[in-house]
């Protein structure tokens, strides 16, 4: 299953070449709080994460994706 996820503000500079949107497979049934423990891994720093959101709408961490999902990842200093 593949997740678009898009990285506002300062996030991008985290990951080698900076890209403003990743995409990354995931487990079918994965959770948000699981899909953020994988960026972890990439290097942003969840401490940095004011919200994320798809289509514009806040979700929560325990929250299932589905295939094909964008997601917005806005950090602290962008969010508030």
């Amino acid at each position: 299953m593949k997740i678009k996820v898009k990285l506002f503000g300062h996030l991008p500079y985290y990951i080698k070449g900076k890209p403003d949107e990743i995409e990354l497979d995931i487990i079918d049934g994965s959770s948000l709080e699981q899909l953020l423990e994988m960026i972890k891994a990439k290097g942003v720093p969840l401490v940095d994460v004011y919200m994320v959101s798809r289509v514009g709408r806040k979700i929560e961490k325990e929250e299932i994706l589905k295939d094909g999902d964008l997601l917005e990842i806005i950090p602290v200093a962008a969010g508030g």
